[in-house]
């Protein structure tokens, strides 16, 4: 039965409307929000599935007014009644890479197998290496189990293997992210690799514990970030190369580490596999710990996005209702 507060549509409506909606007041108009009730969990799926919507909310929200304005036209020509935003989220959900510039998202999320999917539509899903079980990236829980499963490279031999894709072959600025946990130190711990080092490279050095991006234009590039990668702790790190600029910015949680100067090029657009990970599929130079929720952009995000990124998935936050605008 439904508990609202005043009538609906007014300025004092608040309250459940529902099993699984309520009303409630919002500076820019009414909302009506949708929630799953306890003891109703979504699967991982699901829970991927909202985070991103999610990703593409903090995209709206970080977008300029001409950037909104192609989509609010193109709701009203559509005539499907939309607003502008409902009309991004229907269809970027089903063109992640056109409309988000995603070009791989690895939630981790299996619990079985040895597949781990791209859930960017993409469909560069990843296999787990070597073919030995008892040698492969374990599965294991996320920062909570609520967030689902992340895997954990353990041995100097492991990684997961990514297929070949024109996806994976970004060729101006990139946006690299993952949630890390250390456990060891060695001498690198890589996060993606495409082809060694033959286009782009995202990893750790686990001795000094820095961020370290490395982008291939027929030359290799490097630039590194300052601050220490913690042991044993979950860890936001992203690398943005942002190619008009020529600068590369590190982010580590929600601070931007640093944004050294790397140069004005193209990204070589080289073949071969790409490992998440590791350095290649026979795991050299693997991370030595947790590895969850890879995502590789063809765009270099703002750090208002990134801090939204962040933010969705931080430890201290406890899970918010599905908006339904």
């Amino acid at each position: 039965m439904a508990k609202l507060t005043g009538p609906l549509m007014s300025e004092s409506a608040h309250g459940k409307l529902g099993k699984s909606l309520i009303y409630s007041k919002k500076q820019t108009g009414n909302i009506v929000r949708g929630f799953h009730m306890p003891g109703k969990e979504p699967s991982l799926k699901q829970w991927t599935q909202r985070h991103i919507i999610g990703l593409l909310t903090a995209q709206w929200q970080t977008m300029t007014a001409a950037q909104k304005l192609v989509y609010e036209n193109l709701a009203i020509t559509s005539k499907l009644n939309l607003s502008g935003f409902n009309y991004f989220i229907k269809v970027a959900q089903a063109d992640l890479y056109t409309h988000h510039g995603l070009c791989g998202y690895w939630s981790m999320n299996e619990s079985t197998g040895n597949q781990v999917l791209d859930y960017s539509g993409n469909k560069n899903h990843g296999t787990l290496l070597p073919a030995d079980t008892s040698l492969q990236p374990q599965r294991v829980n996320a920062m909570t189990s609520s967030y689902g499963k992340a895997v954990s490279l353990t041995t100097g031999n492991n990684s997961i293997r990514c297929a070949d894709s024109p996806t994976l072959k970004p060729t101006g600025s990139i946006t690299i992210e993952a949630w890390v946990n250390l456990n060891n130190a060695s001498s690198w711990g890589n996060i993606i690799a495409k082809n060694s080092n033959e286009a782009y490279r995202f990893r750790i050095n686990q001795t000094s514990r820095t961020l370290w991006l490395l982008i291939n234009d027929g030359t290799i590039n490097t630039e590194s970030g300052i601050s220490q990668i913690p042991f044993g702790n979950w860890t936001y790190v992203s690398a943005v190369f942002n190619a008009p600029e020529g600068k590369v910015y590190f982010y580590i949680n929600n601070k931007l580490d640093s944004s050294p100067n790397m140069g004005k090029f193209s990204i070589y657009p080289a073949g071969y596999y790409c490992i998440l990970g590791a350095y290649n599929e026979n795991g050299a130079e693997a991370l030595l710990g947790k590895l969850d929720e890879v995502r590789l952009y063809n765009r270099a995000l703002s750090a208002d996005e990134i801090f939204k990124h962040y933010n969705l998935l931080r430890l201290d936050k406890k899970r918010q209702p599905l908006l339904i605008h």
